[in-house]
C-alpha cells in the first residue's frame, strides 16, 4: 500500500510538473512573438519618422526650388538658400546628436556637423568598420531611388569618438542637384533589444528542460523568470520612451518649421497646425487658430470653388506640388500661398487626414503684377509715341520686342521676337554693322548708355534710319 501511494504520489508530481511546463512554454512561445511584433513595429515606426523628417525638410525647401526652376534664383544662390533653410532644422536634443544632413550628387557634404566629417577631401573615400563606403553609397542610393532609400551603417555620434551603427534616410532633390537625409543612431537600442531577446530565448530552453524535472525546481525558475521577465520589460519600457523621443522630435520639427503646416480631415475641419501657419493667417497663436477656423472651407480658403476643386484633384492623385492657392486672413485679407498636400492613408486605404506645407508668395505676387503693370505701361506709351522697344536677356541669349513694331518694320513682332539677336543682326545695313556691334560690346563692357543711328531693313527689302538708345541693366542675385 505505502508503495502504491508513493507512486501515485509522484505520477501527480510528474503531471503537475508536466503542465506547469506545458503552460511556461505556450507562454514563452507567445511571448517571444510579442517581443518579434514589437521589434517590427519599432522598426517600422522608426522608417516612418525618418521618412516623415527628410519629407518636412524637403517641403521645406520647396519654395528655393521653385524659385530656382522659375529663374530668379541661379544655382549657387539657389544651393546658399536652401543650406541656410535646412540649417536651421533641428530635432531631438540641442547638442544636434540627431540632424537632416544635405549632400550634393558628387558625395561633397554641404550640410552636417563639423566634428563627423571626415578629414578634407576624404569624404567621398571614408568606410566604416563594417567596408561600407558610406558618402558612396548615400550618394548611389540617392540617384537610384527618387523615392528615396534606406541604409543602415556605422557613423560617429556628433560630439564623441563613439562610432554607433546608424539608420538613415535619403531623398534626392534632382533640381538642385543635392540630397537631404536624416539618421538615428541605432546603438543603444540594438544592445537593449538583443539583450531582451537572448533572455527570452534561454527562459524558453530552461522552459524545456523543465519538462522532465521536479516540481520545485519548476517553480524556482519560475520566480527567476518572472524576475527576469520583469526587468526585461523595463527595458522594454525604455525602448518605449526611446520611440516617444522620436515623436518628440517629429514634434519639434513641426513647431519650428520655417513654413506653415496643417492637417486637415476630408469634411474640411482643422484638426492640427504649427505656429507658422498660425502667424502666417494673422492668429494671435495655434489655440486661437484652432478655435476660430475650424472650418478651413468658410475661415481660410478664399474661395470655396477653389478649394472644392484642389480637393477633387487632390483624391485622384493623393498628392499635389507646388500649387498657387488664395487664402484669406483672420481679418479677411487675401493672401497667396504656396501649397504641397498629401493624404495620409490607413493600412486599407482610406484616408485619414490630409497634410499640407504653405508658404505665403504674396510679395512675390505682388511683384509680378507690378512687372506687368509696368510692362503694360510701357507698352501703352510705345505705341502712342510711335517708337519700338526690346528687351535683350544676355544670359537667355532673348530679345523682346514691344511699340508699334509692325508699323515700323512692316514685320509682325513676333517674327522679331523668334528670331532674336541672329535675326537683328541680319536686318541691320552690312556697311553699319561692325560699328553699331562695336558700339554694343563697348557699352556692355563699360555698362554705360548708349545712342546710336543706323540702318534698318523693313519687311518689304528698303532701309529706314533708326535712332537705337540703350542702357544697360544690372540684376543683383
Amino acid at each position: 500500500m505505502r508503495f502504491s501511494r508513493n507512486w501515485r504520489i509522484s505520477r501527480f508530481t510528474f503531471y503537475l510538473s508536466l503542465s506547469i511546463a506545458a503552460v511556461i512554454t505556450l507562454y514563452l512561445a507567445l511571448f517571444a512573438g510579442f517581443v518579434s511584433d514589437q521589434s517590427e513595429r519599432h522598426e517600422e515606426h522608426l522608417h516612418m519618422h525618418l521618412r516623415q523628417l527628410v519629407q518636412v525638410a524637403r517641403n521645406a525647401v520647396g519654395g528655393v526650388v521653385d524659385d530656382y526652376a522659375a529663374g530668379r534664383l541661379d544655382r549657387d544662390g539657389a544651393l546658399r538658400r536652401a543650406e541656410e533653410v535646412v540649417g536651421r532644422l533641428r530635432f531631438g536634443e540641442p547638442d544636434g546628436t540627431n540632424y537632416v544632413f544635405m549632400i550634393d550628387m558628387d558625395g561633397v557634404p554641404l550640410v552636417t556637423p563639423r566634428d563627423v566629417l571626415p578629414e578634407q577631401g576624404t569624404a567621398w573615400d571614408y568606410r566604416d568598420p563594417g567596408g561600407i563606403y558610406v558618402y558612396r553609397e548615400l550618394t548611389r542610393l540617392a540617384r537610384e531611388h527618387p523615392e528615396g532609400a534606406f541604409l543602415t551603417y556605422s557613423f560617429v555620434v556628433p560630439g564623441t569618438q563613439e562610432v554607433q551603427d546608424k539608420l538613415s534616410f535619403v531623398l534626392p532633390v534632382p533640381e538642385l542637384g543635392v540630397y537631404l537625409g536624416a539618421g538615428l543612431y541605432l546603438g543603444e537600442l540594438r544592445a537593449e533589444e538583443g539583450t531582451f531577446t537572448r533572455w527570452s530565448m534561454a527562459l524558453a530552453s530552461v522552459a524545456f528542460l523543465l519538462v522532465a524535472g521536479p516540481l520545485m525546481a519548476a517553480l524556482v525558475v519560475l520566480r527567476r523568470g518572472n524576475r527576469q521577465l520583469r526587468g526585461e520589460m523595463d527595458k522594454r519600457r525604455r525602448i518605449e520612451e526611446v520611440m516617444r523621443e522620436s515623436e518628440s522630435r517629429y514634434r519639434s520639427l513641426f513647431e519650428n518649421a520655417p513654413l506653415g503646416i496643417a492637417q486637415t480631415s476630408g469634411q474640411g475641419r482643422l484638426l492640427r497646425a504649427n505656429p507658422e501657419m498660425a502667424r502666417m493667417l494673422g492668429y494671435p497663436s495655434v489655440r486661437a487658430m484652432l478655435e476660430e477656423a475650424q472650418n478651413v472651407i468658410e475661415a481660410i480658403w478664399l474661395d470655396s470653388r477653389s478649394r472644392a476643386e484642389f480637393m477633387r484633384e487632390l483624391d485622384k492623385r493623393g498628392e499635389l506640388l507646388g500649387r498657387e492657392v488664395q487664402f484669406k486672413t483672420r481679418d479677411g485679407v487675401p493672401r497667396w500661398c504656396m501649397i504641397h498636400s498629401r493624404q495620409v492613408t490607413a493600412e486599407d486605404g482610406s484616408v485619414l487626414y490630409t497634410e499640407s506645407f504653405i508658404s505665403d508668395i504674396t510679395g512675390r505676387k505682388d511683384a509680378e503684377e507690378e512687372l506687368r503693370l509696368s510692362e503694360e505701361r510701357f507698352r501703352l506709351v510705345a505705341v502712342q509715341k510711335d517708337q519700338m522697344v526690346y528687351d535683350w536677356d544676355l544670359r537667355a541669349q532673348r530679345m523682346r520686342w514691344h511699340g508699334n513694331v509692325r508699323a515700323i518694320t512692316g514685320l509682325p513682332r513676333e517674327r522679331w521676337d523668334e528670331g532674336g539677336i541672329e535675326f537683328w543682326k541680319e536686318r541691320v545695313h552690312p556697311d553699319d554693322l561692325k560699328a553699331t556691334l562695336g558700339m554694343l560690346d563697348a557699352v556692355l563692357a563699360e555698362g554705360s548708355k548708349s545712342i546710336k543711328e543706323y540702318r534698318l531693313q523693313r519687311g518689304g527689302g528698303d532701309y529706314i534710319f533708326v535712332e537705337d538708345r540703350g542702357v544697360v541693366l544690372h540684376e543683383n542675385i
